[in-house]
């Protein structure tokens, strides 16, 4: 929801979850055609859009180690003015919940924020449309950001298309998947994602995609979820992948334990986000969630682990 007082906008920028992450082929503009189901989730930043006498002003609460120039919202912001032609100036200000470098899309979901509230604050009055060009050149996941439902996202990232899970039922949408509590562990490793995209040393294939490429995967899927509340460990061992856990956990054996400790407490249903470092186990019990999440504060507690684990839950 968007707050507006006196001049502010205001709007949560949700962090997000990779149920799904099959990297295919490198492409030759550098970036991998992707097949991806992306899942908000309650962890947040907030975005706030303030009046402002001079170009664009971005401030953070936390010191994220770059350049105003280099802040993607930044980035977003002018890439808005390019778009339309105009000179208008604002001050955006970031406050930080989602961790960095954790696989969870912080940066991407601020910039889709930024693109909605500017939109709304300059009064440009944009389609989602073209709101959609302009986010696909700051970030592949950018474009996921823009809308709340989760998605089967591909090619690069600028294909998205809304999972067929969510039925209107009596005017109200209901979302047909009963594990909604998640837990995440953050282990505070920063990963970088296009290192990590060049260690899977996938082969570049000048490959056509359209919204045609991948129909037949996607049904396979929601056939599968189709009858089915719930999502059994079986199918969630099986079929729904991250082709970085591999070499993450090769590389990181702290975020290896992660995942084992998350996947013995989820009965299965844990899996690394993105590229990681984040990884995540689901629940459809809130009660034992947050057992879980004690039990493991606890346990890292008397690891010295300096981990951060998070209770949450999936945003249809």
């Amino acid at each position: 929801m968007i707050s507006d007082k006196q001049n502010m906008l205001e709007q949560k920028a949700f962090a997000k979850i990779n149920l799904i992450l099959e990297v295919l082929n490198k492409r030759p503009d550098n970036y991998h055609n992707i097949f991806t189901l992306m899942h908000k989730i309650s962890l947040y930043d907030t975005i706030t859009v303030l009046p402002y006498s001079e170009n664009i002003s971005v401030e953070c609460d936390v010191n994220l180690g770059i350049s105003q120039e280099e802040n993607i919202v930044y980035k977003a912001a002018k890439a808005l003015l390019e778009y339309t032609n105009t000179d208008k100036t604002a001050q955006i200000k970031i406050q930080k919940k989602i961790p960095i470098g954790a696989g969870l899309g912080g940066g991407s979901s601020n910039a889709a924020t930024t693109l909605k509230l500017l939109n709304q604050y300059w009064k440009l009055n944009l389609s989602m449309s073209s709101l959609h060009k302009i986010a696909i050149k700051l970030g592949s996941d950018v474009p996921f950001f823009l809308e709340n439902y989760p998605k089967w996202v591909y090619g690069k990232g600028e294909f998205c298309e809304i999972l067929d899970l969510i039925r209107k039922v009596n005017g109200r949408l209901e979302y047909y998947y009963s594990s909604r509590k998640i837990i995440i562990v953050y282990p505070k490793i920063h990963i970088n994602t296009g290192l990590a995209y060049q260690k899977l040393n996938r082969d570049i294939e000048d490959t056509a995609i359209n919204y045609d490429t991948h129909t037949e995967k996607i049904m396979k899927y929601e056939n599968m979820f189709e009858y089915k509340k719930d999502i059994s460990s079986m199918f969630f061992k099986n079929m729904m992948i991250n082709d970085f856990e591999e070499i993450i956990f090769d590389e990181y054996p702290e975020i290896a334990e992660i995942y084992k400790d998350l996947k013995k407490a989820s009965r299965g249903k844990a899996r690394l986000t993105g590229s990681g470092s984040s990884v995540f186990g689901l629940f459809g019990n809130i009660k034992k969630a947050k057992n879980i999440q004690i039990q493991l504060k606890q346990k890292y507690k008397e690891e010295n682990k300096d981990y951060k684990v998070y209770l949450g839950k999936l945003i249809p």
